[in-house]
């Protein structure tokens, strides 16, 4: 549907012979990736890496904080929630200013400084198709942010794992709920 996507593929997957089951196969969000996309390989990416825990539709959390976007004072947490794929080892500093920047501008300014810093429309369009597919495996979970290293460029916005889209769930392969 056009939103910015991770490039997938279904594989069949055998054990001793046997088929056990239909996997995606998606790219690796790193440095050769970025090159792949028309980014220099020197930018950065965070993949969100926590999300609500759910226990037979209650929901629970694993802990207070969640990779959503929201700004958290203490930088300590930031390697905890999010995964970084292009340089592990490099500084959190552009995510957490990230995050300041959504968390605390005023609403008044708010529309104005993330054009200035994200591409909206696209980070806007890929979340409209999430929510109208009924995908609800993406709080916090199942997406990454990029920020290119070309200064021109904002911050992008990828999905990926498309596997609860329309509600579903697979239980196994017989029985597969949706809501």
């Amino acid at each position: 549907v056009g939103a910015r996507r991770i490039g997938t593929e279904i594989v069949r997957q055998y054990r001793n012979g046997e088929f056990v089951g239909l996997y995606l196969v998606q790219e690796g969000p790193n440095r050769s990736w970025l090159r792949s996309k028309g980014f220099s390989g020197d930018g950065e990416v965070y993949k969100a890496s926590t999300a609500p825990q759910y226990d037979g539709g209650n929901p629970g959390y694993s802990g207070t904080e969640v990779s959503d976007l929201r700004h958290f004072e203490d930088p300590s947490l930031y390697p905890l929630l999010w995964e970084k794929k292009s340089d592990n080892i490099g500084s959190y500093d552009s995510l957490i200013e990230l995050t300041d920047i959504i968390s605390n501008t005023p609403d008044e300014q708010l529309f104005d400084v993330l054009q200035e810093t994200i591409e909206l429309d696209d980070w806007l369009y890929s979340w409209s198709v999430q929510v109208i597919a009924g995908n609800t495996d993406i709080i916090g979970t199942n997406y990454l942010i990029v920020k290119p290293a070309e200064p021109e460029l904002k911050w992008q916005y990828y999905h990926f794992d498309f596997s609860h889209f329309f509600g579903c769930k697979g239980i196994d392969f017989n029985y597969v709920v949706c809501h």
